[in-house]
């Protein structure tokens, strides 16, 4: 039996990651899971704001046929992943 150091549950080895044998980490399966999940996520925030500044500006100019209306905040975080600034 061993205890998970995040969540202090007990668990069997089987419920931690094992390389040949020995555990990969203290950590068990479920909370390894949650761990890498909170790293993926992202802070949409700043995303948010700039579309609804946007979105605001495209109305006050009575813009009806505007990209910032079909576009949503998720789909406004794939942008930043682009290098805009290489060189080609």
């Amino acid at each position: 039996m061993v205890q998970c150091t995040t969540c202090r549950k007990v668990f069997t080895r089987n419920q931690f990651g094992i390389i040949n044998g020995v555990a990969a980490s203290n950590r068990c399966l479920n909370c390894t899971g949650i761990y890498r999940t909170s790293i993926l996520r992202s802070d949409l925030n700043l995303y948010r704001y700039m579309l609804d500044e946007l979105r605001n500006d495209e109305h006050e100019a009575k813009v009806e046929n505007s990209v910032a209306y079909l576009i949503d905040v998720s789909g406004l975080s794939s942008f930043r992943s682009l290098d805009i600034y290489s060189r080609h």
